[in-house]
């Protein structure tokens, strides 16, 4: 996946991306706010609105006018065709801006211009100040040259503006630069793997979307070049009858209905190890110590009530876990914390309090079983230090060593 967006709940997804924005992290926010929008589940028009927007300040921040320029359009057409948003009094009017703002970063005055003004009766209407729009007209306005004495030279200046303004009046140009690949990103539940195409205003004809029982390849022709968005081969086998495809105008979804309900560990997989790993698992059984599990398990009654959603067998996990630790052998310290692990998790309380006591007063050189003899015992007079040691109290007097004796 090609970034995958961080959180699968929409609102933290967005505040999420919201606050990489304003710690100025720049492209994490706008990996973010894609992710949000490739969301289908749980996101509402006026969520969506936001997203556009702030991905539009986002991608102004990056340079990025061209995409700006489209994603705030894109987000003050929802304006008048969505009726059910929840906006705030300013919102409208910052959306305006942010189009002001990417058509002056495309040379565009003209729209630029028409933007700004927008952004100004609304603030007006809001209430609030329009004096940093003011200067924003100004400054897209197109501008006069002062009049010289000489009737040829002023001639010239008004031909000269005239023309001017007539290339200002046209749409800008955009760079034939390469076009960039198409990303993907995909999330699923139980029942379908979505993949989102993260294109806007694709056309039908444009996009080739094959679908087989456990194959899928879709391309997309973009600003005159071929491209292979994804191929291969799909981790789990699905439905095609009842998979399907959406464009919307913002990105484009392929739904997938999976063949099982459960959720897949990756969208595409390898169908032959797949089918060779089910077969070890079949046939190695539950009480076979010595095979690894290669695969997580599943609850095959899907039936059966479970509290997970995933179906996942987590008891049998659970059970091929501790059977694994059992079968370790450790080695050097490791088997003889083992060992002291054993003894003391078997024992009884006396022997338990043995143990501690006699390795806690001697400072780690004493570990003792015999209640009896701890009991009676003080390991803090009589520890000395190691030969060629120095052994100090809290005090800092010097304790007897085996050297003093």
């Amino acid at each position: 996946m090609s970034s995958e967006a961080s959180s699968n709940n929409p609102a933290t997804a967005l505040s999420l991306a919201d606050f990489y924005y304003v710690d100025e992290n720049y492209e994490l926010a706008l990996d973010t706010y894609t992710g949000f929008l490739a969301m289908e589940e749980g996101v509402d028009a006026t969520s969506r609105f936001r997203a556009l927007s702030h991905r539009s300040a986002t991608l102004a921040k990056l340079s990025r006018h061209s995409e700006s320029l489209e994603d705030a359009q894109i987000a003050s057409t929802m304006i008048s065709s969505e009726n059910s948003m929840n906006l705030l009094p300013h919102e409208g009017e910052v959306c305006q801006y942010r189009i002001g703002q990417a058509a002056l970063g495309l040379g565009n005055r003209v729209l630029a211009l028409e933007a700004f003004k927008h952004a100004s009766q609304l603030a007006s209407l809001n209430g609030r100040s329009t004096t940093n729009y003011d200067q924003l007209i100004k400054e897209s306005s197109p501008k006069k040259k002062e009049p010289t004495n000489s009737p040829d030279n002023a001639a010239a200046a008004v031909k000269d503006e005239v023309v001017k303004d007539a290339k200002v009046s046209q749409p800008q140009p955009l760079s034939k630069s390469r076009p960039t690949a198409p990303k993907y990103q995909y999330y699923q539940n139980d029942t379908y793997m979505t993949i989102a195409i993260l294109e806007t205003k694709v056309q039908e004809k444009d996009l080739k979307v094959d679908i087989g029982e456990q194959k899928i390849s879709v391309q997309l022709h973009k600003q005159g070049q071929d491209f292979t968005i994804l191929a291969g081969t799909l981790y789990d086998p699905i439905i095609v009858e009842k998979s399907k495809t959406l464009i919307k105008d913002e990105k484009v979804l392929i739904k997938l209905r999976k063949g099982q309900t459960y959720e897949w560990n990756e969208l595409f997989g390898k169908a032959k190890e797949k089918e060779e790993d089910l077969a070890k698992l079949k046939t190695a059984g539950e009480d076979d110590e010595d095979e690894e599990m290669t695969e997580i398990p599943i609850i095959q009654d899907a039936k059966m009530p479970t509290p997970y959603a995933s179906k996942r067998d987590w008891n049998k996990i659970d059970r091929h876990l501790k059977e694994k630790e059992a079968n370790e052998i450790p080695k050097g310290e490791e088997a003889m914390d083992k060992l002291f692990k054993n003894i003391y998790a078997n024992a009884s309380e006396d022997t338990r309090r043995a143990m501690i006591k006699s390795f806690q007063t001697s400072n780690g050189t004493v570990l003792s079983t015999n209640w009896d003899e701890v009991s009676k015992t003080d390991y803090e007079k009589q520890r000395r230090a190691p030969k060629g040691m120095e052994w100090k109290d809290a005090d800092g007097k010097t304790l007897p060593s085996e050297d003093s004796d």
